[in-house]
């Protein structure tokens, strides 16, 4: 069985593609670059799971704490993501225009990046958590604990800029197994840390025998200590593997700004950090509309937002898989195995999701119910999950038609398309919603899920719409050339 396996992976190596582009090598490419991300977002989104039900045992409060700070790291994150998806499609076509100079240039700007936004972002950060909780209308009680949880997490910027850039190149030149083993790693460490930090000393039962739990019962600066701490030695590995990684890095030494690369490569990051940017901001602003509501409404969406999220991780994973193949295809300039690969990968998400979003709903109370022991809010957040759950497969859809964007390097069109349906249908309807007698948190939901289902059919208009085929492939080939 070893050995059958590494024949696979010999073979079905993305500078294969170059060979044969049957389905079959097309398909079990594509899944030998995802998987290892899929089980990286899986394995994140566990952790995220587990963090959320720690502090979840605690009090609502500090989930709404916790919960607070979710779409604000979106928002944080965003320029990071956006540098990392841009040079990613840069590396992947210098992968297929067999151009090893080119991957170094690229490289070499996104280190550069690395430092330069890390530092402006931290600053930022930092200095806006007192003010946050405030501006986003959360309930007084968590004001101070808030802000606190937020800075803490952000201190460590440049190893959270690390992570997630180096990350993306490293998966560009089809390493996906190195980010995997890092993130298990700073995974691990978070949830040991949690146990350390947030409970008190205490006292547990195995077998009837009392065994007892040193604890520091910080709370929620636990929590973010616990996760500060994890970004360090993330941050500190990913950098260590990059620099180790001879088709990337050459040597601090030989690092300099190379304007035209530079250029480029911001030419495709600024529309996907504008777009993650104002939809990140599109969810503070939700998640401040939804707090307003009362704090266990907020709870309840809190906890169901990271319930979800697990069950759209294939989609998420796929994504950097999508984007590197396109890339790939776009430096070949083959127009069929560009339009092979981008069927096959939606064609498979799609099957996919169906099977867990039957999940999500079925066992929608359980899901709930490891999270908190409030009555109130598994019985809401219950509801709002068997609401979405018909809308994943379309979610899934939508975000690897966005990683097809990110891999041609057209990033303008998602920017429109995610902008206009976060603001008008999600933001715009849950004001009016609120603004109505009778305003309930399912409601809420459906607008979110109305903003997923149009974006869904724009992204697919974009690409499969006959007149928008062939050109947007030609377009892409025109811009890197």
């Amino acid at each position: 069985m070893k050995g059958t396996l590494s024949k696979r992976n010999t073979k079905y190596k993305l500078t294969n593609l170059k060979g044969d582009s049957s389905h079959k090598v097309i398909f079990w490419t594509m899944v030998m670059l995802a998987w290892p991300t899929i089980v990286e977002y899986f394995l994140e989104t566990i952790v995220q799971y587990v963090d959320t039900a720690m502090v979840g045992q605690v009090s609502a409060e500090a989930s709404a704490v916790v919960g607070l700070s979710t779409s604000l790291n979106w928002l944080v994150n965003s320029p990071l993501f956006a540098v990392g998806i841009g040079f990613l499609a840069m590396v992947a076509k210098a992968t297929g225009d067999d151009d090893p100079k080119a991957i170094k240039r690229a490289a070499d700007q996104a280190i550069l990046l690395v430092i330069g936004l890390s530092v402006a972002e931290g600053i930022l950060a930092i200095a806006m958590s007192p003010f946050i909780p405030k501006w986003m209308g959360a309930d007084k009680l968590i004001w101070q604990d808030a802000s606190i949880y937020f800075a803490v997490i952000c201190m460590p910027m440049i190893f959270r800029a690390s992570i997630i850039i180096f990350g993306s190149l490293l998966r560009a030149t089809g390493d996906t197994k190195t980010p995997l083993k890092i993130n298990l790693l700073v995974n691990g460490t978070n949830v040991l840390l949690n146990l350390l930090f947030i409970y008190p000393s205490r006292t547990i039962y195995i077998v009837d025998q009392p065994v007892k739990i040193w604890g520091l019962g910080l709370g929620t600066f636990g929590a973010g200590l616990a996760t500060a701490i994890a970004f360090v030695i993330g941050g500190g590995l990913m950098w260590r593997a990059f620099s180790q990684n001879a088709s990337l890095h050459q040597g601090l030494k030989h690092i300099k700004f190379e304007k035209d690369t530079m250029i480029k490569g911001l030419k495709i990051s600024l529309p996907i950090a504008l777009n993650k940017t104002v939809t990140s901001l599109g969810y503070v602003v939700f998640s401040g509309l939804v707090s307003s509501m009362g704090t266990f409404i907020f709870a309840a969406h809190t906890i169901a937002i990271v319930a979800e999220s697990i069950f759209y991780v294939p989609g998420y994973g796929m994504q950097a898989a999508t984007s590197t193949m396109i890339g790939y295809t776009l430096g070949k300039r083959d127009w069929q195995l560009y339009m092979r690969t981008v069927l096959l990968n939606v064609m498979f998400i799609a099957v996919l999701m169906m099977p867990a979003s039957l999940l999500l709903y079925k066992f929608a109370v359980p899901i709930m119910h490891f999270f908190t022991q409030e009555a109130a809010v598994i019985a809401l957040g219950a509801k709002v999950l068997r609401y979405v759950a018909f809308s994943e497969p379309f979610f899934g859809v939508s975000i690897i038609l966005e990683g097809v964007y990110n891999g041609l390097g057209k990033t303008t069109y998602p920017f429109a398309v995610e902008t206009t349906s976060m603001w008008l249908i999600r933001i715009v309807g849950v004001i009016i919603i609120l603004h109505l007698p009778g305003a309930t948190l399912t409601k809420v939901w459906l607008y979110m899920i109305a903003d997923n289902l149009v974006k869904t059919i724009l992204f697919g208009w974009g690409i499969f719409h006959f007149k928008n085929r062939m050109r947007l492939f030609e377009k892409a080939l025109a811009t890197h050339s």
